[in-house]
């Protein structure tokens, strides 16, 4: 029976000094965390203070926004490009749950259905459906963590650290035994979907520039005509 070892992680303080000045120990941080690299390092490397400083500021931002004297479209309009463009950052890095994200994005929808004037009765996902499909193609939390993701493991993969990609490479065959989320098989669907696009749209756009494709539609008949 193979033994399993598990290792707790604990911060402490050294009691470093430098020229008689005592080191700042992170456990007296107020939140207990730092940054280091643009990422948010809880002292026993959990997320749940950091998920709560950044609900904090998510909620001033939309506290000043909305004791603004700007109308509803605007301060819609500043949360979708604004607050959201700045929290991306964090869901990309950051390892938060779903749940965490979804609370926020509640949060969020809240103001805009305030701001909107929507109708208690309103299909909410009118706010985030694109402008094809009659929709106000707001941004969705959730759904902008999953592509930050994939945005994330692809750096990841293509990294000039070897190190990197071995790492990859490792969280790939772990995730291909079911031992983590399918995060990297997102990723490679994902990329499989925008080959398939590139491919299509590549191959329309140069059969049109040819004169084979009119609008959208592909006619053999009209394609053997010009060939000969």
């Amino acid at each position: 029976m193979e033994e399993v070892l598990v290792t707790k992680y604990s911060s402490f303080d050294p009691l470093l000094t430098i020229r008689g000045e005592a080191i700042k120990f992170i456990g007296d941080d107020n939140p207990p965390m730092f940054k280091y690299l643009g990422l948010y390092l809880q002292f026993d490397l959990k997320q749940d203070l950091v998920s709560e400083n950044i609900e904090q500021k998510l909620k001033d931002w939309l506290r000043v926004i909305d004791s603004s004297l700007l109308e509803g479209r605007m301060k819609a309009w500043l949360v979708n490009f604004y607050i959201c463009s700045k929290l991306s950052w964090w869901l990309m890095v950051q390892d938060f749950s779903k749940s965490v994200i979804e609370s926020w994005h509640n949060l969020i929808h809240s103001f805009y259905r305030k701001w909107l004037g929507l109708a208690v009765p309103a299909e909410p996902s009118v706010l985030y459906r694109t402008n094809e499909h009659f929709g106000l193609n707001f941004k969705d939390l959730v759904q902008v963590q999953r592509q930050l993701k994939v945005v994330k493991w692809h750096i990841v993969k293509h990294s000039k650290d070897p190190q990197t990609r071995q790492l990859f490479q490792h969280r790939l065959e772990l995730d291909m035994k079911g031992q983590l989320a399918k995060g990297m098989h997102y990723h490679h669907a994902c990329k499989l979907r925008v080959w398939n696009a590139l491919w299509n749209s590549t191959l329309s756009l140069a059969l049109h520039n040819k004169g084979v494709l009119g609008s959208a539609t592909f006619d053999r008949n009209e394609s053997k005509r010009r060939e000969r």
